[in-house]
């Protein structure tokens, strides 16, 4: 309702001045009046809740959903994808006397700074006791909007450009530093900001035999 109300005051505004009002203008005007606060105020800005207890191998396993707890639509919408790939990879489990068999094993890495929130979740196939490749979904929130940032936005928000993530990988004590260089061309990469404020890359190194993971604190 407050949000509605800004955003009806700033059209009264621009109408007012004579200009044409786009819908980038909306989206900045909300940006502009974007105030931080969280959702429940006795929770982190990150926090984990269970979902499920099994065995894994002969360990416990705690299925978790994790929650950032930013009061903005698109950490609500992030926050849905998050629980909703949870509940639909634990429908999919197999399951023998509360041992998963086979299945998405699914933990998280989530990092708060001043400015951001990096929440990656991790996850693989296992089958009986074999491990399939390391994968991930990846959300970074900008602290000042409330919204998600793109790997481009967060390049240029560090003064870092594509080159830098290349020449981060030339500067590593690696054989195998030209063929990282072709697969993340090939293949994407993703960013996230960590504890030190520091910009960092994830990336796949694919071979014939495997998907290698690779995480990288970008220099410039």
């Amino acid at each position: 309702m407050k949000k509605a109300i800004i955003i009806i005051l700033c059209l009264f505004i621009l109408v007012g001045c004579g200009k044409k009002t786009t819908e980038e203008d909306l989206i900045n005007i909300v940006d502009e009046n974007f105030e931080l606060e969280k959702v429940n105020e006795d929770k982190d800005w990150v926090y984990l809740t269970e979902y499920k207890t099994l065995k894994l191998v002969e360990k416990d396993y705690e299925l978790d959903l994790l929650t950032i707890n930013v009061n903005s639509e698109d950490v609500e919408n992030v926050n849905l994808e998050l629980k909703r790939f949870v509940i639909n990879s634990y429908n999919e489990y197999e399951i023998y006397d509360n041992l998963l068999v086979q299945g998405n094993v699914i933990t998280y890495k989530y990092y708060v700074t001043d400015n951001y929130i990096s929440v990656i979740q991790n996850y693989y196939m296992t089958v009986d006791t074999m491990v399939g490749d390391k994968k991930e979904n990846l959300y970074v929130i900008d602290l000042s909007t409330g919204k998600t940032i793109s790997n481009e936005e967060l390049l240029s928000k560090f003064n870092l450009t594509i080159d830098d993530i290349y020449n981060t990988i030339e500067k590593e004590e690696s054989e195998d530093k030209n063929y990282e260089l072709s697969s993340i061309k090939e293949n994407g990469y993703k960013l996230y900001v960590n504890d030190d404020n520091k910009l960092c890359v994830i990336f796949d190194v694919i071979t014939d035999n495997e998907t290698i993971k690779k995480d990288l604190v970008i220099q410039n």
